[in-house]
């Protein structure tokens, strides 16, 4: 019973298909022993577990990439997701360098197979789903599972819904524990950067056995894990905007080009420490003097532009030399705050056990906990004039009667003298309606910081056994619950430090020393004191206190799912045995958020959250058949055809039940080839976020009024808003006599997101073929090279505001008219968005997978085993599609082509050779990843112009090769105990520079979520076994 249970229990934990490279899954990197110890091929020993019917060869069509536990210790990662950031199928979503400064994913560590987003790409543990780690969705934190539970890692890609369910579009990851573990293991690590920054610490145990005569088993694993942070200045490259490993770098600006983003480097802030008056004519340094464009010769802005064909005279000189000059008394929030890896701790509890009840019943359960709490902190926070002037006029009422906030006022208590006579006032007459414009950091308050909890609880209890003599069965029950708690501080409350500046004068008193108090009563209400922007280190405790606040977010993800499925082999057919699975599985997904008034009206200036929740039932039932066709026939060893089909049924308004499916043929014609094929139908239904959430995420925006300088006739704007425009009364109220109405022409307005009830599952077609080549000829080899394809239809996206404004007043589709609301005055109030099934994806390329391993001691009478594996990954193609509307009305299609852009190079690769001689161990493996450019937008105006020396310097990144090295030695009567090093990142290959605003960079100029920002680093660690 035992034994077939470990088989079976292969068999149930996934459902994505084994490839014939799945031979080696059990290489040598495994062995601490001689040649002589390791593994043998033994085809009838391997179980397929891609599937939820048992079969005894490896005639199965789906690939897949194993990385066992070896390469979990080969590589030292801390998290399995680091691991899977080696392999060049997959991307990352959100990692420790990309997550940490947004808010609600903060901490997060996901990934995604062939760049279509963590939400397409389902990662299970045991072949059951995990609860997802955001609010509202269903993506998992690959943080939260202990290293030393996980067996080995499987990766399938293509289509697997018919298998899975929702969200298997790209592929799937199934992460699969520890079972039957007998014994006591130990370990601790220290790792440190030869930069500075990033130590880590690891203890982790793992203690598991036998009871009841060999019946049961039960194991437990701890770990904890604690990283400190990489801060920029830390690293040379670090938003420094002259460094490049081979020529100087400086900047681009491309709004000329049509629009598009601005390539800009930031290592010097505006907003500086002290205050910024007048557009930088004027500004209070950090010590707190006074300076003027006039006295200085420089006016505190930066300025200067790139077009491609202008070579490097003109904008870029003028740039940098502004650049130069703002390093005296700009902010270099770089340098000075800003984390490219935050701190971390985790720690988590992992419990698996079973217990064989009789012949038929086997009951289990698998328990886990996890805990990991991340600290960020970047600049101290800052506020403009248009901030504060943007809260008045929309933050407060709909009716622009509260007076507007434009600035400092000339007759505020703390403006001085030297400001007005600078700005030309006569001291004798003030003019308390004129302001100063103005741009401040709050280095006085300190740092902003953010304090993310994130828990991670999961439980799986269930039976398993055989009934009718060979008919296996599985029914079980998961809970799972994730609780995040997030609190950010010294937040800088916009709402209140405009009612500070909206002042009324009174009698001087105790209670009033400066003459002037907050016009607003209410505000006074609640403690509203004026607040002194200018001086050096004005704020008081009172002032502090009113200005700044501390921000609460609260989530709780709760999944429950029971499943179930029985599977035989009804029938004996002349090539073998029929296979046959079917089953059911019903999900209940919800998710609840709780927010303190501050984030709720999105008074700090981020994003307003709400309370706001939702919930979803799906209930699916499936079933696969496995038919082998033929067997040892002329040029057919074997011929084996599979399908399987699941239909799902939705809670959500609209959708109903969704049907996936796929079918497959494997054929070998000899023995030494396999080819194999897959089509699939998959979808992925909308999480709790798009379907449910409310009205969230309220900021500001930038958009143009479609309707700006319309006349009663009609004229004035584009010939297709005309019509629109006019039939707006709001708009229409609004023109003058003779005159034209007066939108806010590139201005903010109020934007907010909620979810859509209505929308529908994106839909995809996938289909992959391939071949596995094992050639008797040459044993212990193995390759697979397999053609991938994957379409997405109606995918979910989120609508700009630009496109609602033009939609609604063009005609194109004006229900979304009611998203739109105006002032009485006629200018823009609202913009509201939500998701919409709008795009298609296509991905296509091609995977190969080598593997060979060399017994010296057999070929060459040298002592030990040697072990190569390539992974190998060439895309072909990457696109998203979209609709676009011209000025004249003229709606077409876009393609938008990622393929061969950051992150999404057209190569990727990676190789690693072994060594294992008793107790000896080494390895090396180098991670590939192809030459790229920065957007290929981008590069089309740069071929434009024919300017070749722009494209070198801003628009093209070589290759990158990462090369790590382990070692091991193990001693003691049974070589229990082992001590070994990593060094990765061998040669320091640092980040390339990648202007900000293109190729995920952010203001260090590079991009460490995609490329090593770390630099070469090391680790130590000893393990002890019994």
């Amino acid at each position: 019973m035992k034994n077939k249970f470990r088989g079976t229990s292969s068999c149930l934990a996934l459902m994505i298909a084994l490839s014939g490279s799945t031979v080696f899954a059990q290489d040598a990197a495994q062995t601490n022993g001689s040649a002589a110890d390791a593994p043998k091929l033994e085809l009838d020993e391997v179980v397929v577990t891609g599937s939820r019917i048992k079969r005894s060869n490896l005639s199965s069509p789906s690939p897949v990439t194993i990385m066992d536990r070896s390469e979990l210790n080969i590589t030292g990662v801390e998290d399995v997701g680091d691991l899977l950031a080696e392999l060049p199928s997959v991307d990352t979503s959100y990692n420790a360098s990309t997550s940490y400064g947004y808010i609600n994913i903060s901490g997060l560590s996901q990934y995604n197979l062939r760049s279509l987003g963590s939400t397409r790409t389902l990662v299970l543990v045991d072949g059951r789903r995990m609860v997802g780690a955001r609010h509202g969705g269903t993506a998992i934190d690959t943080n939260a599972i202990a290293t030393d539970m996980i067996e080995r890692v499987e990766t399938m890609t293509g289509g697997a819904s018919a298998i899975y369910g929702s969200d298997a579009i790209a592929g799937v990851v199934n992460i699969i524990t520890r079972e039957n573990f007998e014994g006591f293991k130990v370990r601790g690590e220290y790792g440190f950067t030869e930069d500075g920054g990033r130590e880590r610490y690891r203890a982790s145990g793992i203690a598991g056995g036998n009871f009841a005569d060999g019946r049961g088993n039960a194991v437990i694993a701890l770990e904890y894990v604690k990283k400190t942070p990489v801060y920029s200045r830390q690293r040379e490259w670090a938003g420094d905007c002259n460094y490049n490993e081979t020529t100087s770098q400086e900047t681009v600006d491309t709004r000329a080009l049509g629009g598009y983003t601005r390539l800009r480097c930031t290592d010097v802030s505006t907003y500086i420490d002290g205050i910024r008056l007048n557009g930088g004519r004027q500004w209070y340094d950090r010590d707190g003097g006074f300076h003027t464009e006039a006295d200085t010769g420089i006016r505190l802005t930066t300025g200067g532009s790139y077009t491609p064909g202008s070579g490097n005279g003109g904008g870029i000189s003028q740039w940098y030399d502004r650049y130069t000059q703002l390093q005296q008394y700009g902010f270099d929030f770089v340098k000075e705050a800003y984390q490219i890896y935050a701190p971390s701790e985790r720690f988590m509890i992992s419990t698996k056990g079973r217990y064989e009840i009789n012949e038929s019943i086997e009951a289990y359960m698998y328990g886990s906990w996890a805990s990991a709490d991340l600290r960020n902190q970047t600049s101290p926070d800052t506020l403009s004039d248009s901030d504060v002037d943007n809260y008045f006029r929309y933050g407060l009422s709909e009716d622009g009667e509260k007076q507007r906030v434009e600035g400092i006022f000339h007759d505020n208590p703390f403006v001085t003298d030297e400001m007005l006579l600078a700005d030309g006032q006569d001291l004798a007459d003030i003019d308390p309606t004129d302001y100063f414009n103005f741009r401040k950091r709050f280095t006085q308050v300190g740092p902003r910081s953010t304090d993310n909890l994130r828990d991670t609880t999961r439980i799986v209890v269930g039976a398993r056994g055989t009934i009718f003599k060979d008919w296996d069965y599985d029914i079980g029950y998961t809970w799972g619950r994730t609780l995040q708690t997030q609190v950010e501080k010294n937040q800088i409350h916009f709402r209140n430090v405009a009612a500070a500046l909206d002042l009324e004068e009174v009698p001087v008193s105790d209670a009033n020393p400066t003459g002037f108090q907050c016009a607003d009563p209410e505000a006074r209400s609640h403690g509203c004191v004026p607040v002194d922007l200018i001086s050096k280190n004005g704020l008081t405790t009172e002032m502090l206190q009113w200005i700044t606040g501390t921000e609460h977010f609260r989530s709780i993800n709760l999944q429950q799912t029971i499943a179930g499925h029985i599977t035989g082999n009804p029938i004996e057919l002349p090539a073998g045995e029929l296979g046959i699975a079917v089953g059911f599985e019903h999900r209940r997904e919800s998710n609840e958020v709780f927010t303190d008034t501050l984030t709720q009206n999105g008074l700090d200036g981020f994003s307003a959250v709400p309370n706001n929740g939702g919930a979803y039932n799906a209930t699916d039932f499936y079933g696969e058949i496995f038919v082998p066709l033929l067997r040892d026939a002329p040029m057919a060893r074997s011929l084996d055809a599979s399908a399987a089909v699941r239909v799902a049924n939705y809670s959500h308004q609209n959708i109903g039940s969704v049907t996936n499916y796929n079918f497959s043929l494997d054929w070998a014609p000899i023995e030494d080839i396999r080819f194999r094929g897959v089509f699939a139908r998959a979808t992925r239904a909308p999480d709790i976020r798009d379907s449910f959430s409310s009205a969230r995420g309220t900021s500001f925006s930038f958009s143009q009024d479609p309707c700006d300088g319309l006349r009663a006739d009609g004229s004035g704007v584009q010939d297709r808003f005309s019509a629109g425009c006019l039939a707006d009364a709001n708009v229409v109220a609004n023109i003058p006599g003779g005159g034209a109405f007066e939108g806010l022409d590139d201005e903010r307005d109020r934007a907010s997101n909620r979810g859509n009830p209505g929308i529908q599952p994106e839909t995809a077609d996938t289909y992959t073929l391939g071949a596995v080549i094992t050639p008797t000829a040459l044993p212990n080899f193995s390759m697979t090279i397999d053609y991938y394809n994957i379409k997405v239809d109606g995918a979910i996206t989120t609508p700009a505001r630009q496109d609602i404004l033009d939609w609604c007043y063009s005609g194109t589709d004006t229900k979304w008219c009611d998203e739109i609301t105006r002032q009485d005055a006629g200018q823009i109030f609202t913009i509201n968005s939500y998701p919409i099934n709008a795009e298609t994806f296509k991905v296509s390329g091609i995977d190969a997978e080598v593997k060979y391993r060399l017994d010296l001691d057999d070929q060459f009478d040298v002592p030990g085993v040697v072990n190569f594996k390539l992974l190998w990954t060439r895309q072909l193609t990457n696109y998203r599609n979209y609709s676009q509307t011209d000025d004249a009305g003229n709606v077409s299609i876009i393609k938008d082509d990622y393929i061969g852009e950051v992150d999404v190079p057209k190569n990727r690769a990676r190789f690693s050779v072994n060594y294992a001689n008793g107790p000896y161990y080494v390895s090396w493996r180098t991670t590939y990843r192809g030459s790229v450019i920065t957007d290929d937008n981008f590069a089309d105006a740069f071929e434009a112009s024919g300017d070749t020396e722009g494209a070198a310097k801003y628009l093209k990144i070589g290759d990158r090769f990462y090369h790590n090295l382990y070692l091991r030695y193990s001693f003691g009567d049974d070589e229990q105990y082992q001590v070994y090093a990593n060094v990765d990142n061998v040669f320091n290959s640092k980040p390339p520079f990648i202007p900000e605003g293109v190729g995920g960079s952010s203001r260090t100029q590079s991009y460490t979520g995609y490329y090593d920002g770390l630099g070469r680093n090391f680790k130590i660690g000893m393990k002890i076994s019994y």
